[in-house]
């Protein structure tokens, strides 16, 4: 019995040899790096430009449907005047008119909200598959194996820190960002 066990150890340990992986590589110690990934996206001036485009946008659509509410709030009280001059049916027709209006509003602020989140979440792509490049350089130059969001570390040694470099080397290769904002689909009908 001992014999057996002699020999499977043996062709065991052959085996782990011929696959090319010793003892010393299957113990070797992993080298890790700490990169806090939302104060970069925070602070880079790409993110930044991403930002003020989206708000940029935002403000201009922000007019264009208060302009759209006022008319709305308008063609309201017009209607609720004419409501005792109209006769019932031609009352209905109005009231199915203005109401088609508002629906056409709301899905034309909804389509627009729509065309933000997407031009900042494509965005925010750019920026964080440039990020993940300089993170790996950086990971390579400094013989890293590993590289773990600050959020997912209890301790680590202020020179395992990335952060910085990172930021900067961002900010130099990637120093804004110009979005692409999709036309909205159709406009409300102008009355």
């Amino acid at each position: 019995m001992a014999r057996l066990a002699a020999c499977l150890a043996f062709l065991f340990v052959t085996l782990w040899m011929v696959q090319g992986v010793s003892a010393a590589d299957a113990a070797k110690p992993a080298v890790v790096g700490v990169v806090d990934v939302q104060v970069i996206l925070r602070d880079s001036t790409a993110m930044k430009s991403v930002q003020s485009q989206v708000e940029e946008k935002r403000g201009l659509y922000q007019t264009e449907i208060t302009g759209q509410e006022k008319r709305l709030r308008d063609q309201e009280q017009e209607l609720k005047r004419q409501q005792s001059v109209l006769a019932a049916d031609a009352f209905e027709v109005k009231r199915r008119d203005f109401e088609a209006q508002v629906g056409a509003v709301q899905r034309d602020v909804q389509e627009r909200r729509r065309v933000l989140d997407k031009s900042y979440g494509d965005g925010l792509k750019i920026v964080q598959k440039e990020l993940t490049a300089i993170i790996a350089g950086i990971a390579k130059e400094r013989g890293f194996t590993l590289v773990l969001q600050t959020g997912q570390t209890l301790y680590s040694e202020p020179s395992l820190a990335i952060t910085d470099e990172a930021l900067k080397r961002l900010n130099k290769k990637l120093p804004d960002v110009t979005l692409e904002f999709a036309a909205p689909a159709a406009k409300p009908k102008q009355k």
